[in-house]
């Protein structure tokens, strides 16, 4: 999928999933905050997040590999407001008790009702995905691939360098410095060149 959620595109669906259903806002918040994939998110227990630490592990991931994240002050908040479980329950629950698994059939239905995806190509929809694929395009803005790798739970460099673009402002700034690390320094002592005979 192509579509970049617009933050006025994201505000306006927390706002109408929240209306909506405030449990599926909640899973939906923390996939905005953390670009988790949804079945990350639908297995995430309360032993997962260590707070002495700082930190949320992803021990259920799709390639198998278990990586942590840092706990953000908007993640913390968020889990602040959810009713804390045993260590073995979901922290996210639907709003009969049960984990989620699927994406929240509210979101579809909010993304539905701001008709976002009007006019739009099967490739251009929002869909629950969206929200990592929106995540990684603004992460990238701000990390080296390397981060970004470690950030998104992906393995290979090819996955980071999709979301990562030219910078032609950082190109011409590299450039334009080079002249002053090549200039002689004013104490530097010049070693003067005697012509051969």
């Amino acid at each position: 999928r192509l579509r970049v959620i617009s933050h006025s595109e994201t505000d306006a669906i927390l706002t109408e999933v929240k209306k909506l259903d405030p449990r599926a806002w909640e899973i939906t918040r923390f996939a905005f905050l953390t670009g988790c994939r949804a079945s990350e998110a639908f297995n995430l227990k309360w032993r997962d997040i260590d707070r002495n630490r700082m930190v949320l592990v992803f021990p259920e991931t799709k390639n198998r590999d278990t990586r942590q994240i840092p706990l953000t002050p908007a993640i913390i908040d968020l889990l602040n407001e959810l009713p804390e479980g045993d260590l073995d329950e979901p922290v996210f629950k639907k709003q009969d008790g049960t984990p989620h698994r699927e994406a929240p059939y509210s979101f579809r239905t909010a993304v539905d009702n701001l008709e976002l995806n009007n006019g739009r190509s099967k490739r251009d929809r929002i869909s629950f995905h969206s929200i990592r694929h929106t995540v990684a395009t603004e992460l990238a803005k701000k990390l080296n691939p390397r981060d970004l790798m470690d950030i998104m739970g992906w393995r290979t460099v090819q996955m980071a360098m999709r979301y990562v673009h030219a910078n032609e402002n950082a190109k011409v700034s590299a450039l334009s410095g080079l002249h002053q690390s090549m200039e002689p320094r004013e104490n530097a002592k010049v070693i003067p060149l005697k012509k051969a005979k």
